[in-house]
Parts: structure tokens; C-alpha cells; sequence
């Protein structure tokens, strides 16, 4: 019952709460890897990226491919690694997400568009840098 308790605080917004009864939970011995995603979308809502990706990478770690949670895991750690300005990682990992996953294809054009745009904002920046030290 704690973990539906948690589940619809997340999804109703109370972060605080839930990671407060998050923390209990894993105090009181739950194990259940699907703490780890709710704790990580109440980071993911609080603009902590770092934080939650790295929870998604350990609740990746523990649950199957055939999970019903993996694909919207895979999904939000791309999110989380454009926000980091991670657009050549976030793609690859785009990529290993189903291709009937919503906004899926939108996500992937736009990580694809962002690392043409870093490419090029490098290129400019290595003129610059030749310029000055010439």
C-alpha cells in the first residue's frame, strides 16, 4: 500500500512528501526498485537532472527489458541528459528506446538537431580559439 501512497504523490506533484516517504520506505527495508523511478521523478520535477538520472540508471539496473516501466526509464534519462546539454548521449539512448514510445521520434530529431548545433557552435569556437593564439 506505501508504494501506491507514493506513487500518486509523485503524480500528483507532492515531491516532498513522496521523498519523505520514499526515505521511510527504504529505512522500514522496501526493496521494491520502483522506489528508485518514483524518487527519481520527484528529483526529475524539482530540476534536480544529475540526481534523478543517476536514480534511473540504478532503477535500469535492477528491472528487465520486458519491465513496464523501462521504456518511460530509458525516455527520461534522455530528458534528463538534454537538460544537462548531454544532446550526443541523450540521443544514444533515444535510440534504445521503442519506437512506439510517445514523442519518441520528436525527441530523437530534436537531439539529433542539438548535437548539429554544438558541432557547429565547436567548430566556431575553435576558430576563435586559432585566431587569438595565432
Amino acid at each position: 500500500m506505501r508504494i501506491q501512497e507514493i506513487h500518486k504523490l509523485v503524480e500528483s506533484g507532492f515531491h516532498e512528501e513522496a521523498l519523505k516517504k520514499i526515505k521511510l520506505a527504504k529505512e522500514n527495508g522496501e526493496t521494491d526498485p520502483i522506489l528508485m523511478l518514483f524518487e527519481a521523478l520527484a528529483l526529475y520535477d524539482n530540476k534536480k537532472d544529475l540526481e534523478c538520472l543517476i536514480l534511473l540508471n540504478q532503477f535500469l539496473s535492477k528491472i528487465n527489458k520486458d519491465h513496464e516501466k523501462y521504456n518511460y526509464a530509458l525516455f527520461t534519462s534522455g530528458i534528463c541528459l538534454m537538460n544537462l546539454g548531454l544532446a550526443h548521449e541523450a540521443s544514444k539512448i533515444f535510440h534504445l528506446v521503442s519506437d512506439e514510445y510517445p514523442d519518441i521520434k520528436k525527441e530523437r530529431m530534436q537531439s539529433e538537431s542539438q548535437i548539429e548545433l554544438q558541432c557547429k557552435a565547436e567548430n566556431i569556437t575553435k576558430n576563435i580559439f586559432e585566431k587569438v593564439n595565432s
